[in-house]
């Protein structure tokens, strides 16, 4: 099975997917970054998904201990198709779409630790299209702090940025979310929404901004909505002999089940055993 090439250069960690390669194989970057581990000083990750190729990454970067990353920079080139499922370590991330690229990216914040990320996503090249969906549990003192700038620099380019998430205890989310049109990216499309389930004292605040320097039939819009269970829908599965808290569980459940559908199933069973363990504390 092809495998992307990964070199060291210029105190650069660089990821390879060469022209025209279809990786239909899901891929753990850490896995493929093993070999290096505490063999070079590298804090920068370069991923280059060459003209029409495919590939889909997997990135547990965060949560093994593997390297100290503070950047993951993906240049998705001409015609490319890149799936990206991030576990949002400690790091932030860029995306480049250039010509008629793809980018399907898939966030998840399940661990215990307070979680700071910063996420750009530069289309440059013509009809270029970023879909970025993500799901978040956060619980106890947890602080979730996520930044998301979508910047259109291309004509007829979209993007479109879906999370769900469950807040519980005392813990508290901040979304920063930025849609930029430059002056000649005519036709954009661009979205953002958010939409959090909250439960005892948890906060939310976010904060979606559109900055547009072009009319030219622009599309972008944002919504952000937080809020407590439906208590209608939480009366009547009472009323059918749940508990409170195996209802709230199947509404949690259910919440995430559209997002998370599309994954490949191990990374599905993944987010499954860390949604339970998790549940006990969001409960």
């Amino acid at each position: 099975m092809y495998k992307p090439k990964v070199y060291c250069s210029n105190g650069v960690i660089v990821v390879l997917v060469q022209r025209g390669a279809k990786i239909d194989k899901t891929v753990d970057l850490s896995d493929l970054l093993g070999n290096l581990k505490n063999k070079v000083d590298c804090e920068n990750i370069l991923v280059i998904a060459q003209e029409y190729s495919s590939v889909k990454i997997y990135d547990k970067i965060g949560s093994n201990g593997g390297f100290a990353v503070s950047k993951v920079e993906f240049l998705v080139k001409e015609g490319a198709d890149l799936a990206f499922v991030s576990r949002l370590g400690g790091y932030s991330v860029v995306f480049y779409l250039e010509k008629r690229a793809i980018l399907d990216c898939f966030m998840l914040v399940t661990d215990e630790a307070c979680v700071k990320k910063d996420f750009e996503i530069v289309l440059r090249g013509e009809r270029a299209r970023a879909v970025i969906n993500g799901v978040y549990l956060v619980a106890g003192d947890q602080k979730f702090f996520l930044s998301v700038l979508q910047k259109h620099l291309a004509k007829h380019t979209s993007s479109f940025l879906r999370l769900h998430g469950v807040a519980s205890g005392r813990s508290l989310v901040d979304f920063q979310g930025t849609i930029f049109v430059e002056k000649n990216a005519a036709n954009a499309n661009a979205e953002q929404a958010i939409k959090t389930l909250l439960f005892r004292n948890a906060k939310v605040d976010a904060n979606p901004n559109i900055e547009i320097l072009n009319n030219k039939e622009v599309t972008a819009k944002h919504k952000a909505a937080a809020g407590k269970v439906n208590s209608k829908i939480l009366f009547y599965l009472r009323a059918r002999g749940f508990t409170k808290a195996r209802a709230e569980k199947l509404l949690i459940e259910s919440f995430f089940d559209l997002f998370t559908i599309s994954l490949d199933t191990q990374i599905k069973k993944d987010f499954a055993k860390r949604l339970q363990k998790k549940m006990r504390r969001l409960l």
